[in-house]
């Protein structure tokens, strides 16, 4: 995979040593095979790959001409997430990883700690803090940019999450995988927005003011 990129560090093309197995129901057939090689007609490939960056390793099958819907499945880690800075506050980091983890296998357990990690981002980068989410979020429509504001309120709406939404955030809710997964791309983003781009933007000003302190010396 030339354009593999690390789930665990994000590093692109720091794989080494990468091992893959072709199965078929007699068992394991051949090792690093050539992936143009003409093989079986029906075969599941397992792909192993050890990133240099990070020292992890990653586990993945794909399977061909009717194994597994002819689909690339991740079994190690379940699910690609950003890798995010440390200057996001760790409870946050933990929430949203974890409900990355498990959106497969328990879309209704990743919402939850979606709800738990909006939250924690309204009462942390803005100082919102209501007994139910549901008001923090109306309390900050007038502090962020209203399609931003409009995309919250959407998820909100949607399905079963909107109906939760006033209910506290450890509450096990009943809900479809399409909606936890837009809940916790809402999360991505919002994480991207208040504190990644919000942290360029402010090393850019100071890296600017710096330099023109300098010229006027």
């Amino acid at each position: 995979m030339d354009n593999q990129v690390c789930p665990f560090c994000g590093a692109g093309k720091a794989y080494e040593n990468e091992r893959i197995y072709r199965m078929n129901s007699c068992g394991i057939v051949e090792l690093n095979i050539h992936p143009e090689a003409a093989f079986l007609e029906k075969y599941l490939e397992i792909e192993i790959y050890y990133c240099s960056i990070c020292k992890k390793e990653s586990v993945s099958v794909h399977g061909e001409n009717g194994y597994i819907e002819n689909k690339s499945v991740s079994i190690y880690p379940k699910a690609v997430f950003r890798n995010l800075p440390e200057y996001v506050p760790r409870p946050i980091r933990e929430d949203y990883i974890e409900a990355s983890l498990i959106l497969q296998d328990s879309p209704k357990a990743s919402a939850t700690l979606s709800r738990r990690c909006l939250q924690g981002m309204i009462r942390d980068v803005w100082g919102i803090r209501k007994n139910r989410l549901i008001d923090e979020i109306k309390e900050l429509q007038e502090k962020i940019p209203t399609t931003q504001w409009m995309a919250i309120d959407m998820v909100r709406k949607t399905g079963n999450i909107g109906a939760h939404m006033e209910k506290d955030v450890s509450t096990i809710i009943e809900i479809t995988h399409e909606n936890a997964a837009a809940l916790l791309n809402l999360i991505e983003l919002l994480i991207k927005k208040w504190y990644i781009d919000k942290r360029e933007e402010e090393e850019l000003y100071h890296k600017i003011i710096m330099i023109s302190s300098n010229h006027q010396k």
